[in-house]
């Protein structure tokens, strides 16, 4: 998905979990130049958020994206 302002997120899942999460949701967000954005998740692993959503080892997965603009950001 690409925003207004030109950044690229992409959305999939990693095995990056542990046993207890199993494979997790995840978020990348990426500049214009395709260099990671370091303003976006959490500063340990800048440019990436990884969530775990279903209980005891689940598969959480992302089937689209949608962009919702927010006041103007």
């Amino acid at each position: 998905m690409i925003q207004a302002d030109g950044k690229i997120v992409v959305g999939g899942e990693t095995s990056r979990g542990s046993n207890t999460t199993g494979v997790d949701f995840a978020l990348a967000r990426y500049g214009a130049d395709g260099a990671l954005d370091a303003t976006f998740g959490d500063p340990a692993t800048p440019g990436q958020v990884v969530t775990s959503i279903a209980a005891n080892g689940g598969r959480d997965s992302i089937y689209a994206l949608a962009l919702q603009d927010v006041g103007g950001e």
